[in-house]
């Protein structure tokens, strides 16, 4: 095939939107250092721009709107970003943010992270759900290829989209950079002083929303607390958006407030830091469509106790200790059980760095450029 012309639609990308931001950011680098044969234009925002350097394989073309603005955000994309594809004579437009426009005829592939909306729609707003539920579905059956970040997401799109065919879904994951790795004593010795973080500590990295159930994880920590008064600090990393007076509630009614410490937005080259220095991540999510912080976790050599659910089987397998997110014993005696066997977590350690090796963007990348190939092929 000659060389291909491919749109990335970045608009939607901003810091705030947590792993949804990740994975742009990391499908956005991975492209830009692989890929020596196609040509990309990256359509951004103002916030998105600092995702995209100029590359002979990569144009970055500013858009000047504001990412955080749905409806300016939305409105371009209906109308001026399809014009803006045939300009630049796209062979496909890669979307990155579960939907597309509906009127443009230049093949599209749309990334779909989860589909929340469909199993818990009372944690959307109701002109966010009423958006997602009318753009959804219409982007994914005119969409020429769709992507899943996971097998669990893939098979969602067929459990509520039963007439879509799955020759058209495709998994690609995350990938995990090579930046994601453990580092040495002396880096995380360092991190921990500017930060004035513990020697031992757990870490939570996910911003605030129902699903990422700090209520439950609070709740949990607080009988640890009770128990013995020595169990490792509780970190957190992650924006608390317009939760923060019930986060706030959560902590003084849990008396776990001094046990807390929540750390400002890092830098994205300080991540693998946080995660070497840490004792091990727990993650008692709800839900997700991938949960990259645990593979973020595992790439730097920290051990991961993880939520019973679909997303980190997939993904961590036997490489984690797992609970039931809805039990507060459960997530209790895995934390507790997880920090007295070092033994287990040595061997979580060991199994992480084998699985860690099919996330990295090689393998990702591969994937990545069949899809891309499989939805110009029509045109």
């Amino acid at each position: 095939m000659n060389t291909l012309n491919i749109g990335l639609n970045l608009l939607h990308a901003h810091e705030d939107i947590g792993g949804v931001w990740n994975y742009i950011k990391n499908v956005v680098q991975m492209i830009a250092a692989y890929d020596s044969e196609n040509k990309y234009i990256a359509f951004v925002s103002r916030q998105s721009d600092c995702l995209v350097q100029d590359t002979a394989n990569m144009r970055k073309v500013h858009t000047g709107i504001n990412g955080r603005n749905r409806q300016q955000r939305v409105i371009y994309e209906q109308t001026v970003l399809g014009k803006k594809g045939k300009e630049y004579r796209l062979d496909c437009m890669h979307w990155f943010a579960n939907t597309r426009n509906l009127f443009s005829k230049i093949p599209s592939i749309v990334t779909l992270h989860d589909l929340l909306v469909y199993k818990d729609p009372a944690a959307f707003r109701f002109d966010h759900r009423l958006y997602l539920k009318t753009f959804i579905p219409r982007s994914l059956r005119r969409s020429a290829a769709i992507i899943a970040v996971s097998e669990r997401t893939g098979r969602e799109i067929t459990l509520y989209f039963k007439d879509i065919n799955r020759d058209r879904i495709f998994v690609v994951s995350s990938p995990i950079g090579y930046e994601f790795c453990e580092l040495s004593q002396d880096e995380t010795e360092c991190f921990k002083k500017k930060y004035r973080l513990p020697e031992h500590f757990w870490l939570y990295v996910a911003n605030v929303y129902p699903h990422k159930n700090h209520g439950n994880l609070f709740r949990a920590y607080s009988d640890l607390v009770r128990k013995s008064p020595d169990v490792w600090p509780l970190v957190l990393r992650g924006e608390k958006g317009g939760a923060a007076d019930t986060i706030e509630k959560m902590l003084a009614d849990s008396g776990i407030r001094d046990r807390i410490v929540w750390l400002p937005r890092l830098k994205n080259d300080e991540m693998p830091a946080l995660y070497s220095s840490a004792t091990a991540l727990i993650f008692p999510s709800l839900y997700e469509g991938g949960g990259i912080p645990v593979m973020e976790a595992m790439a730097c050599g920290c051990p991961v106790v993880a939520s019973d659910i679909e997303a980190t089987r997939e993904f961590a397998g036997d490489a984690a200790l797992t609970f039931d997110p809805e039990e507060v014993r459960s997530i209790a005696a895995a934390m507790e059980r997880f920090a007295a066997d070092g033994a287990l977590r040595a061997a979580c350690r060991e199994k992480a760095s084998r699985k860690i090796a099919e996330l990295r963007p090689e393998k990702a990348f591969s994937r990545l450029l069949d899809v891309y190939k499989f939805a110009c092929n029509g045109k």
